[in-house]
């Protein structure tokens, strides 16, 4: 099987039902031709960046679908052409994900901080051991 996502913008002026109703023909269609639909993502209505068949708003939708068959996206294209509500659509090709190599062992470093030879004032050296945080000086007045 092979996934698609398709992004269908539907005429705003369709409501609430009249929309599930168009959602649910491409539904069954797809399960007919032995596919399935994995996700149904509605956006809602949104304001189109230009002007599509005289309307402003449209009603976004996406679909994520697994097809058996590559010659059911034709039909599939050729439904949402004729379908008078179906503004614009578009049908991705989902790429499989690479798979992540979870048995190669990672490498383990190791830092370790040696202490520092620090020469006092007196002329004798001093170990004394790597600051941790930042180092504040004092102020000489």
């Amino acid at each position: 099987m092979r996934n698609y996502e398709i992004a269908l913008v539907f005429d705003s002026g369709l409501d609430e039902q009249g929309t599930d109703k168009e959602v649910e023909k491409i539904k069954e269609f797809i399960s007919s031709r032995g596919g399935q639909v994995r996700r149904v993502d509605k956006w809602g209505r949104r304001r189109l960046a230009y002007e599509i068949k005289k309307k402003r708003d449209g009603y976004y939708l996406f679909m994520s679908v697994a097809l058996d068959s590559p010659a059911t996206l034709p039909e599939l294209e050729h439904m949402c052409k004729l379908n008078e509500s179906i503004l614009r659509f578009r049908v991705l090709r989902e790429e499989p994900s690479p798979q992540v190599a979870t048995d190669i062992p990672l490498p383990v470093i190791e830092e370790t901080i040696a202490p520092v030879e620090v020469e006092a004032e007196s002329g004798s050296a001093e170990v004394t051991p790597p600051l941790a945080g930042p180092v504040e000086k004092e102020a000489t007045s």
